[in-house]
């Protein structure tokens, strides 16, 4: 059995692993984003010599004591999170002053975000904080990072899936956009009647299934995931009413039926704009929630 001696052993720690991550994002950033995506290439790596930078105090004997580190890690976090709020500022300033484009200061403002949460780590010595409050604030964050990451995969994928479709519509406009159309298919029916009698099949179809279909619109999550989620099945009823209706009636419920799948496109629109725009509103509550709460414990070191 060798014996080794206890200068020689090398203790592997919070320091080293943190060291591995920051390597790891650097190789991960040269070798998937690079001058195609310079901005995101910058910030992570950035982001990835921030971490190197304070792996590197965590290796070495000589640190501050706890109480230090944790005012200047604190002080860091306040920072960090005022740099991370200047985006929504400089929406707010942007019809009256040119600041740079916004794509800059959303990648600054992801990676102050990403930064910050990592620096949140080291204040409270990379355990789980003590207290009531302090528990608080340390989930209300973490709901706040994790809300960032479902945006950045929100923003990404919705785009894409909003492309895809045949139509598109303002969001604002969705409600007007569904009464004409609403309005068209009343109208076929009332130049139908006039020249012929509406079959009872055909009626009790627009009653049942058309019209209220047509009320407005309709997002469901499930548009998500599949933008064609339930089209099918209401294709076939078409298809099933078709065979008791004559041909003027079929050429009606054609047209219908075209309108059908262009009111559900713009379901599909409105389902994924709405969860934009939910994520949105939950992520700026749960962001004015963290100012608030930090404010606070701000005050309350400066007080006691």
């Amino acid at each position: 059995m060798i014996l080794l001696d206890q200068s020689e052993i090398v203790m592997v720690g919070k320091g080293h692993f943190i060291s591995i991550c920051a390597l790891f994002l650097i190789l991960l950033a040269h070798s998937s984003l690079g001058p195609a995506r310079p901005g995101h290439y910058y910030g992570m790596v950035l982001f990835a010599l921030f971490m190197l930078g304070f792996s590197i105090y965590l290796i070495i004997n000589r640190r501050y004591s706890f109480e230090t580190e944790k005012l200047v890690s604190g002080i860091l976090i306040l920072l960090l999170t005022f740099l991370g709020l200047c985006f929504r500022i400089k929406k707010n300033l942007s019809p009256f002053v040119a600041l740079r484009s916004a794509k800059s200061w959303r990648i600054f403002h992801i990676y102050s975000g990403f930064a910050c949460f990592f620096v949140l780590l080291f204040h409270v010595n990379f355990q789980f904080p003590v207290g009531f409050f302090s528990n608080i604030l340390f989930y209300v964050f973490f709901a706040f990072i994790v809300l960032g990451v479902v945006g950045l995969y929100l923003q990404k994928i919705v785009p894409i899936k909003l492309a895809d479709l045949e139509f598109e519509v303002v969001y604002e406009k969705i409600p007007g956009v569904v009464e004409r159309l609403r309005d068209k298919i009343r109208a076929a029916l009332d130049e139908l009647g006039r020249k012929h009698e509406v079959s009872k099949a055909l009626s009790y179809f627009c009653d049942q299934e058309v019209f209220p279909f047509f009320q407005g619109p309709i997002p469901q999550l499930t548009y998500f995931f599949s933008a064609s989620a339930g089209v099918i099945e209401k294709l076939h009823e078409f298809e099933k009413v078709e065979m008791f209706l004559s041909e003027r009636e079929k050429l009606v419920l054609a047209r219908i039926r075209e309108m059908y799948l262009e009111k559900q496109q713009i379901d599909v629109h409105c389902a994924l704009q709405c969860i934009l725009r939910q994520w949105l509103s939950l992520h700026m509550t749960i962001s004015a929630l963290f100012i608030t709460l930090g404010i606070y414990h701000v005050a309350i070191i400066v007080a006691f």
